[in-house]
């Protein structure tokens, strides 16, 4: 599969049970997971990840020892979101 944040190839990790998020490991982000309602959003809407963005709030998220998930309210408290076309890394 393709990282969410970044384009590159990256692996979805098959979970035991199904959840409602996706958990991917990107060797260039690292790994993560989001909701698959949130990615089925932003298919819909065209919507990207902020590559530096996402990257810097997944770091702060490590060094806070949290879980690094994307969610809706992160996306938009930390602006994840690319703006414009001109904006995306």
């Amino acid at each position: 599969m393709a990282c969410l944040i970044c384009g590159s190839m990256a692996i979805e990790l098959q979970l035991i049970s199904p959840s409602h998020f996706v958990e991917v490991d990107c060797p260039a982000c690292g790994y993560y997971g989001i909701p698959k309602q949130m990615i089925e959003q932003m298919l819909k809407q065209k919507q990207k990840l902020h590559i530096a963005s996402t990257r810097a709030y997944l770091a702060m998220r490590a060094e806070n020892k949290q879980s690094p998930w994307i969610t809706p309210v992160d996306i938009s408290i930390h602006q994840l979101f690319v703006i414009s076309p001109f904006d995306i890394g």
